[in-house]
């Protein structure tokens, strides 16, 4: 244990210098850093920070950690505990609520979660029996709905959020529901306050899945408590449990949808953590082999995950690099069309000029023959012209004192007779 903490102390020096720079194979690595999110949980050098906590704080961090992944999958337990049937698209509000323990560190005393602005639902994990906990919920429910009450006139309305107690693990009994009744009026009247309780170990692995509560499988972990003391732990039955039960879960859920890429990653990530806590603070008979088991199911999904990344990196650039060719070929097609309009600019003007050229040689052979004597219908028969042409240029030579001029009669008769 002091080699491995002096090198990951080691490792955090390293990185803390050179700022989360990009290793030599271009990979931004999980950087080795001190981060504090939402959940109240800190991450060192990519993982849980290593302590001395009791197991069950440790496993209440993880709780509220899982329950900061993607909106889907949250959504998805949340349907799975209290028989919702809210669309994986719902808008997912947490309302943290903090208070400082003894020792002045921040803690997050509850987790309420509100669906699409509307409905909260309070939920807490346990993993020993805590009689007091209804206490607790009523008092964090009240605290909840006090903040966010509604009043008409003097008419108040209180909402508490519908809650649950999941229960990760437990020994003895533990009752289906806690009840708290609430007296007023001299025992008049009554209400009962009731927290339903859900118990992970009776649930299978094939009732997490069907519920959409895969979130939840890391924690099955736990199972290694009873089995330690029952001298159950085989190396089979912790390949079951890791490969079969909980990455299997994990990366069936992926392929349909349930959870997203990074929410696998990051439900695999916590069970290698949690396998090592559970290492250190059980210290049993075959877990060494479990720290194996779990250590080569994260690699090989980093490495799956890197895989992708770089795969998708690429496909970017290409596709980039192909917008760029677009660009191009766009470029080169718009000088091309500019270029051929200027042409059929060209074009119209020669055909402006041949047109014009033919119509004042017509022009001069009516004005010859006219001067001639001939009548418009001679003209026109002999020239092969049509006769409103040829009367109208004659109208126009008649019209003129001097000597026929071609451009001055081409000016009268173009527009409508020829170019219009």
């Amino acid at each position: 244990m002091e080699q491995k903490k002096g090198l990951q102390q080691d490792m955090q020096e390293k990185q803390e210098t050179s700022g989360g720079q990009e290793n030599q194979d271009g990979v931004k690595m999980l950087e080795l850093k001190i981060r504090q999110d939402g959940s109240g949980m800190e991450e060192e050098s990519g993982e849980l920070s290593l302590s001395n906590e009791t197991i069950e704080q440790i496993f209440d961090k993880v709780f509220k950690k899982i329950l900061t992944l993607s909106g889907r999958a949250v959504v998805g337990l949340i349907n799975g505990l209290f028989g919702t049937d809210y669309p994986p698209d719902s808008r997912i509000t947490y309302n943290w609520t903090e208070f400082v323990d003894e020792k002045l560190k921040r803690r997050l005393a509850d987790t309420i979660l509100t669906v699409n602005e509307r409905f909260s639902y309070h939920m807490e994990a346990q993993i020993t029996n805590d009689r007091g906990i209804v206490f607790r919920m009523f008092d964090y429910g009240y605290g909840q709905s006090l903040r966010k009450r509604e009043h008409d006139g003097d008419r108040y309305v209180l909402r508490f959020p519908k809650p649950v107690v999941i229960y990760l693990y437990y020994e003895g009994t533990v009752p289906d529901e806690y009840t708290l009744t609430l007296e007023f009026d001299e025992g008049k009247k009554t209400f009962e306050y009731t927290v339903p309780v859900v118990k992970l170990t009776e649930l299978s692995v094939e009732e997490l899945n069907r519920r959409k509560m895969v979130i939840l499988i890391p924690f099955h972990l736990l199972k290694l408590k009873q089995w330690l003391k029952e001298g159950k732990v085989t190396e089979e039955s912790l390949r079951k449990l890791v490969h079969d039960d909980i990455i299997g879960s994990i990366n069936e859920n992926q392929r349909l949808g349930n959870i997203s890429t990074e929410d696998a990653l990051k439900l695999k990530r916590y069970t290698g953590r949690l396998s090592r806590y559970l290492y250190q603070k059980l210290q049993g008979e075959g877990l060494g082999v479990l720290m194996e088991m779990t250590d080569e199911s994260f690699m090989t999904d980093v490495d799956l995950f890197f895989e992708a990344y770089h795969a998708q990196e690429d496909a970017l650039k290409e596709k980039d690099e192909a917008l760029k060719e677009q660009e191009e070929t766009l470029k080169e097609q718009e000088e091309t069309l500019k270029e051929q309009e200027e042409t059929l600019k060209e074009q119209k003007e020669a055909l402006k000029e041949k047109e014009k050229a033919a119509v004042i040689k017509l022009i001069r052979q009516v004005c010859r023959n006219r001067e001639k004597g001939k009548s418009p219908e001679t003209i026109a028969e002999d020239l092969i012209e049509p006769v409103e042409v040829v009367k109208k240029i004659c109208e126009i030579r008649d019209s003129m004192e001097e000597k026929c001029d071609p451009e001055e009669i081409f000016a009268s008769v173009s527009a409508q007779l020829f170019l219009g």
